[in-house]
């Protein structure tokens, strides 16, 4: 190695023909990167916002959802209670205008028998052996009737009855009546 100094030049860095920035130029430069970057980040900020917003409107809309399910079923449970309810109740107030009006087995007889219409022969109609005497009374004192064979059926309770042709039956039970009451209730939900 050589004990021989190297002499050192320093780079240019400017363009000398290039005057030095001013102070209020200088600043102008700040300010305007200033901006950028606080509009940038604005812009960046409000983007991440939307999809924070978008995420968690999902996210509620499907806690909605689940919330919504429970109370669609609870819904249907209430539903088919107070029609079972209702059914209960028309039950027992059968019960009650039975214990209460003799005439109520001969009004529901007349009913069966209205459902036909008047061109039906062979028409049988069971009921229950405490209704056969007064529903065969009010037959016989009706001209307007047709011709009826009255017969007892013990599957029958007081106030029912069942209506047959060749071609129909008529189920007049509680239980026909009152199901077919909670399915209509039911039907117009």
């Amino acid at each position: 190695m050589s004990d021989a100094a190297v002499r050192w030049d320093m780079p240019l860095l400017a363009d000398r023909n290039r005057r030095p920035r001013s102070a209020a130029e200088l600043d102008a430069i700040a300010d305007a990167a200033r901006d950028e970057g606080y509009q940038a980040g604005l812009d960046q900020g409000r983007e991440a916002g939307r999809a924070a917003m978008a995420a968690e409107a999902a996210r509620l809309r499907t806690a909605l959802t689940r919330l919504q399910r429970p109370l669609a079923d609870l819904d249907a449970d209430v539903e088919a209670a107070l029609v079972w309810l209702a059914g209960e109740i028309g039950g027992a107030l059968f019960g009650h205008a039975l214990a209460t009006d003799a005439d109520t087995p001969i009004r529901l007889a007349r009913l069966a028998l209205d459902t036909l219409g008047h061109g039906e022969r062979e028409v049988r109609l069971y009921v229950n052996a405490t209704d056969f005497d007064g529903i065969r009374t009010a037959l016989d004192a009706d001209p307007a009737m047709p011709p009826v064979r009255l017969m007892t059926d013990s599957a029958l309770g007081p106030g029912e009855n069942r209506l047959e042709t060749d071609s129909t039956v008529v189920d007049g039970s509680l239980k026909t009546r009152l199901d077919r009451i909670r399915e209509q209730l039911l039907a117009g939900a």
